[in-house]
């Protein structure tokens, strides 16, 4: 059902403030949260949820629980590290919650800007945790959130938030493949593929992955649907990454380069 295929919703004046009822953390004792946002900000950031609440006239709650429902994700769907419906309604919540606190035409820098810093902090908590050699994940906060923001990302074809999950993996890539179990380097590779960003993003995070592990693609073939699917992924780019050096080192020749 999502994303939304073709639409292309009509955007409203900026400066229009509208209210979003969410239970957010309060669903424990009944409370609902009621978050002023603009329509103008939510159709820039979350197109899939504005469109969708414009279309049915549903809470954004309601179109959330939607998304959590049809999300890959999420057990039992995903069975090996998956995510809590919590951690899906979380991305949206928080995002929802910074909508309402930005200013006209700041939401598309403040709403990147604080999942960028919540990825640093998490990757930095991942490292420093004591217990991490007892543990089968090494990176699990900022891999769940990483997956979460992806999905995010794809239901509402943001490369907003597509564009960060590229910069965080380009910046970690390294420690991340030198630690992790190829299963869960695989979850990291869905998750690229998952989220929307430009095909060269993509490819640029995937080439990282395969110069640090190129055995990673004949691992990833016993992990799954999903795992043959990053595995076919990277060995296309396998495939045109060694064409690209031969073609490099026939012009050397040609081209007097020793």
């Amino acid at each position: 059902m999502f994303p939304l295929s073709g639409f292309a919703p009509v955007v409203p004046a900026p400066g229009i403030l509208e209210r979003v009822r969410w239970r957010g953390h309060q669903a424990y004792d009944g409370h609902r949260s009621v978050l002023a946002v603009r329509p103008h900000s939510l159709a820039d950031i979350l197109p899939a949820v504005y469109e969708e609440r414009e279309r049915l006239q549903y809470d954004a709650e309601l179109l959330i629980d939607r998304f959590v429902a049809d999300c890959p994700e999420v057990y039992p769907r995903c069975r090996f590290n998956p995510l809590r419906e919590e951690e899906i309604r979380e991305v949206y919540y928080v995002t929802l919650r910074e909508l309402s606190r930005s200013s006209i035409g700041s939401a598309e820098l403040d709403v990147p800007t604080i999942w960028q810093r919540r990825l640093e902090r998490l990757i930095e908590v991942d490292r420093a945790d004591v217990r991490v050699s007892s543990r089968f994940f090494v990176h699990r906060r900022s891999n769940h959130l990483f997956r979460a923001l992806a999905e995010l990302s794809y239901v509402n074809r943001s490369a907003r938030i597509g564009h960060v999950l590229y910069s965080f993996f380009i910046r970690h890539a390294s420690q991340i493949v030198a630690v992790e179990t190829s299963a869960t380097i695989g979850q990291w590779c869905n998750a690229i593929l998952r989220a929307t960003m430009s095909e060269s993003q993509r490819a640029e995070c995937f080439r990282r992955v395969y110069e640090l592990r190129p055995d990673l693609p004949q691992s990833l073939r016993r992990h799954g649907r999903r795992g043959q699917l990053v595995a076919e992924c990277i060995e296309r780019l396998s495939i045109d990454m060694s064409a690209e050096r031969r073609s490099i080192g026939l012009d050397r020749p040609r081209l007097g380069v020793q």
